[in-house]
């Protein structure tokens, strides 16, 4: 999500008030390692049908309990299995590491093994200074030329063959490349670029015929002006941070970061449970409202040209100028083949690695990306953000911990974006962050119990498997109420009970709905403005997307994304489509103008076997490239759209037949989600009210239903009449299985 400046007292937490194939050899690790890791984290799934699951459930394990941000020192880890808390999210070790200002690596083992004697686990920031990525500076201090460079374009217009000189103005670093496009009724032609020879830092060259457009591309050193220099003051780090395309920097980064940690704990798979990273990002928005941004950024590596051409076929210097504008099909090719580019380099050199060096450690690699709710910023911050997630083995997110009067309106159901990495990688879970300052900023870092509760109910309906939070459990000065022990205990006991039942439970349901992050890639120009501001021009593009999801989960519907990538890549089984974890039998596609080929073959596919595709509002005229048009068009020559208001009503059976409870729905006040553990059909229904709310339920089945409370921690089993009548407490949830 979002930053904000803190304290030093929270230092580890974020936000803002504004707000490849691989070998079988590798498959075979892979699974080996999740295998591990999974058990690792949370341990053999307890048997919640045996007989001593009552104890089990009464007080859950620490490793379904809340992840509390800390220091990982004795008097906070004393104080922490007071509050019943599970595992410490470690803070402020970076300066321990051998690198670092007071380097001390056995003190790191002695925190670590207190903490352990007291049955916390463990899991450790890989940032020095977020967003993470940059070792407190020093990767930039040792190679000033891996430090991140953005590309801007200065235009210049004239007319016929006369001399043209320029000179680069102070600030940026030297010239890229120049071209020249012809003006068509004052409009560039990005497919007629003319590529003039250029200086580091100033050109000479002739026009050509007719009106033009000389666009000037240059390189600027990012050192200003970024969320990376937005926290230098509270951390005390250089600000300076490394691109994150370049695979030697970011190894150097892990070297710095979990190297160290790794020298400083030898027997790190058995005291840590994974790395966390804190918002890494292109670092290309405009961060500071009050400074005017002199030019519009791009992320921009060495080998992005190389890349793109092996990637896409053809040329990106003479079309750079489509990156910045423009809104014709072509422009918007050149936006998305740059935007793939840029996701796939980030993606094999960042997430990529670091996944790795878990592995190889056997910890699991965790965290969250920044402003995740936004599909233009996932293009901005990432170029295709689930791509990039996809990597992780446990991906987070953060959500504000809102004051009561906001609760209804929280946008929830974002976390389905790392819900639906989750199933499509088949990970270990999904992580989310309570953020208390989101916000409301310093001055409310101890929110209310039931507000706390409420976000926790939500998220673990919408397939949230593990929680952290930085709150404050002390009263510090005026900002933090703090909370009694006894009061924050119960609390995680709660939590962990409903942990105890979801965690490595499957999402239950057919619907998918595509991602739609090749058409943003599309639309996404940079701009001079703020980041809030540059996000706002797509408003109406989000609030469609958005729209297109809490239209079906009013109806009751879940669903799962699908990405792209997954669809070309998914299986058929009978009437269904195999992505991951998921199988789909409805697979609903959002306003589209673009789409890859070999996914429409893939729908056709799936629709001759009896699949179902529901084309919203439109249907797409494109594919990737020019050369997939006419198959494109022809191929969904006869496809039907129906209306956003129509489709819930053509989505019959979301469930499977495991599932014959029938639950009345009441909008606004009962959620209703469904998971699959193993051969259990689970039932989790949450009361969004501040009162007690009786639900209504039938079956056509006379299998029996047993009811866990995670208030009371009591397990029952129901008659089995076939209407039952039950109350949730105030911002309470409860369980069924059959």
């Amino acid at each position: 999500m979002k930053l904000f400046e803190k304290s030093p007292f929270f230092a580890q937490s974020k936000k803002s008030l504004n707000r490849s194939v691989a070998t079988m050899a590798g498959i075979v690790s892979l699974i080996a390692f999740s295998l591990h890791s999974f058990g690792a984290v949370t341990g053999a799934l307890p048997n919640f049908q045996s007989t001593d699951f009552k104890k089990t459930f009464s007080t859950p394990p620490n490793k379904f309990r809340i992840i509390q941000y800390g220091r990982i020192e004795k008097k906070q880890a004393t104080q922490f299995k007071e509050y019943g808390i599970g595992s410490i999210h470690g803070t402020s070790l970076y300066d321990l590491l051998p690198s670092g200002k007071q380097p001390n690596p056995a003190e790191i083992q002695r925190r670590v093994d207190y903490a352990r004697q007291q049955g916390l686990g463990i899991e450790l920031s890989d940032d020095y200074g977020y967003p993470s990525g940059s070792a407190g500076g020093k990767v930039v201090q040792e190679n000033p030329s891996w430090e991140m460079r953005s590309l801007l374009c200065i235009i210049r217009d004239g007319d016929g063959t006369q001399p043209v000189k320029f000179e680069l103005p102070s600030g940026p670093e030297r010239i890229v490349t120049a071209v020249f496009y012809p003006l068509v009724n004052g409009a560039a032609d990005f497919s007629r670029g003319q590529v003039c020879s250029v200086r580091e830092r100033s050109l000479e060259a002739s026009g050509i015929a007719g009106p033009w457009r000389l666009c000037i591309f240059a390189l600027q050193i990012r050192d200003r002006d970024t969320q990376g220099q937005s926290t230098v003051k509270q951390f005390g780090h250089t600000g300076h941070y490394p691109d994150k395309m370049n695979p030697a920097a970011m190894q150097r980064t892990i070297q710095l970061m979990h190297g160290e940690f790794a020298q400083a704990l030898p027997k790190l798979k058995e005291q840590v449970e994974g790395f966390y990273f804190n918002e890494p990002n292109l670092l290309q928005l405009h961060w500071n409202p009050e400074i005017p941004a002199p030019y519009a950024y791009l992320p921009w590596t060495p080998r992005l040209p190389e890349k793109f051409q092996l990637m896409h076929g053809y040329d990106l210097m003479p079309r750079l100028g489509a990156l910045f504008t423009g809104n014709d099909q072509a422009s918007q090719r050149v936006r998305m083949h740059y935007e793939q580019t840029v996701a796939e380099m980030l993606r094999i050199s960042y997430p990529s690695q670091i996944r790795k060096w878990c592995e190889a450690h056997g910890v699991l690699s965790e965290g969250h990306p920044l402003l995740e709710e936004y599909l233009p910023m996932q293009v901005a911050n990432y170029g295709d953000m689930m791509l990039f997630m996809s990597e992780v083995h446990l991906p987070a997110f953060d959500i504000p911990l809102p004051e009561p009067n906001k609760m209804a309106r929280l946008n929830y159901h974002f976390a389905r974006i790392m819900t639906s990495v989750n199933s499509w990688k088949q990970g270990v879970g999904v992580k989310c962050l309570l953020d208390p300052i989101i916000e409301c900023g310093m001055s409310r870092l101890s929110p209310s119990i039931p507000v706390i509760r409420n976000v926790v109910n939500m998220e673990y309906r919408h397939g949230v498997t593990h929680f952290s939070t930085y709150v404050a459990l002390e009263k510090k000065g005026d900002a933090a109420a703090g909370y009694l022990a006894e009061d924050y205990r119960t609390f995680n006991e709660y939590l962990g009970r409903i942990g105890l039942l979801l965690r490595g439970a499957v999402p239950e349901t057919s619907v998918g709905i595509y991602y739609p992050i090749h058409n943003f890639q599309a639309d996404y120009t940079p701009s001079k403005l703020f980041w809030r501001q540059s996000q706002d021009r797509f408003s109406t593009q989000q609030k469609a997307w958005d729209d297109l999801q809490t239209s079906l989960l009013a109806k009751g519907i879940d669903y799962l994304l699908v990405h792209p990538q997954a669809l070309t890549e998914a299986t058929l089984k009978g009437d269904l489509l195999k992505v991951g974890r998921g199988s789909f039998h409805y697979l609903v596609m959002p306003p589209l103008e673009f789409v890859p080929s070999a996914a429409v073959k893939k729908i056709k596919d799936f629709e001759a076997t009896g699949g179902i595709v529901l084309w919203v509002n439109r249907k797409p005229s494109a594919g990737m490239y020019p050369q997939e048009d006419a198959e494109v068009k022809t191929l969904l020559a006869n496809a039907k759209v129906v209306t956003m208001d129509e489709l819930a009503a053509l989505i019959k059976q979301p469930y499977g037949p495991d599932f014959t409870l029938n639950i009345t729905l009441q909008p606004g006040k009962l959620e209703i989600a469904r998971f699959q553990q193993k051969d259990t059909a689970i039932y989790y229904l949450v009361n969004r009210t501040g009162n007690p709310l009786p639900v209504s339920i039938s079956s056509s089945s006379n299998r029996k239903l047993t009811l866990y409370d995670p208030t009371s921690g009591s397990i029952n089993t129901l008659s089995e009449d076939s209407d039952t009548h039950l109350t949730i407490d105030a911002y309470s949830s409860i369980l069924l299985t059959q």
